[in-house]
């Protein structure tokens, strides 16, 4: 019985031991690589911008009547997106489905809310020109603000071609991140120039400052990052780094500035390379 129980032990040692070497192997960086990772002349054909036009119910206030009707608006906004596979394309899907919508209720006044019901949508998909290409759906989830876009294969739009990894309880605090965006022109839109943006992560979790209603928005998979991240952003993809190879983690999808303290957030990759086909 003792040389039993001894085994067992030994053997729940030699796990434990396998289990941490493994984690050693797989670490992420925790410094930059020596040469920054720039974006080649070609990079505007796979970190895109993405532009959602559409109709919603929405809801407004008849002040006439005082009660509350519901009439059909227009939406648009724009995010990132990145080719992650010829033919789909890797966004939030807030950038896709909007989280308000504004329905006019008066000559000078408007409501926002929540909308009630998407009733069209049209998703383009611009490279380095204004030219779009259409997108549709090809998986959407909500909840973890994750979204496949697909499009008609074609000789324009490029893969990036790194690999995917859903590595959340890998990641550690000071792990280093990065990920191309967009920059702004002089009144504020998005370009087709790409700015390499470094940061580190802070929790593998989702946290902020203060406990609040605001951790609510967020969900099991999300990670939060030291890192500049402003609107237009959602979708853009996060690296991580393995002995100064690249590799897709995450979708940044929020930031959180309140005058004092500025944080980003993205969400890692569940189950995404099944919907991807990717073995």
């Amino acid at each position: 019985m003792r040389n039993f129980w001894a085994f067992i032990g030994i053997t729940i040692i030699a796990i434990v031991l396998a289990l941490v070497i493994w984690s050693y192997a797989n670490a992420y960086d925790k410094t930059k690589p020596e040469k920054d990772i720039k974006p080649s002349n070609t990079s505007c054909f796979t970190y895109v911008r993405v532009k959602v036009v559409g109709t919603a119910m929405g809801m407004y206030y008849n002040m006439a009547e005082s009660s509350w009707g519901i009439r059909e608006t227009l939406f648009v906004q724009q995010g990132s997106g990145y080719v992650v596979k010829d033919g789909f394309i890797l966004t939030a899907a807030h950038v896709i489905t909007p989280d308000k919508v504004e329905t006019q209720s008066g000559k000078w006044s408007v409501h926002i809310t929540k909308p009630m019901k998407i009733l069209t949508r049209i998703i383009l998909i611009y490279d380095y020109k204004d030219v779009s290409i259409i997108a549709k759906i090809h998986y959407i989830n909500s909840e973890l603000d994750i979204a496949i876009l697909k499009y008609k294969s074609n000789k324009i739009l490029k893969s990036g071609g790194y690999e995917i990894e859903y590595g959340q309880q890998m990641l550690k605090q000071d792990d280093v991140v990065f990920s191309f965006l967009h920059t702004r022109n002089e009144n504020g839109f998005m370009t087709d120039n790409l700015k390499l943006r470094y940061g580190i992560v802070l929790s593998n979790k989702p946290t902020v400052p203060k406990m609040d209603s605001s951790l609510a928005w967020f969900n099991e998979y999300d990670i939060t990052l030291q890192m500049e991240i402003q609107a237009g952003d959602s979708g853009s993809p996060l690296f991580a780094l393995r002995d100064g190879i690249p590799i897709l983690i995450g979708i940044i999808r929020a930031t959180y500035n309140d005058g004092i303290v500025s944080l980003g957030y993205a969400v890692t990759l569940p189950r995404i390379r099944r919907y991807l086909n990717i073995k």
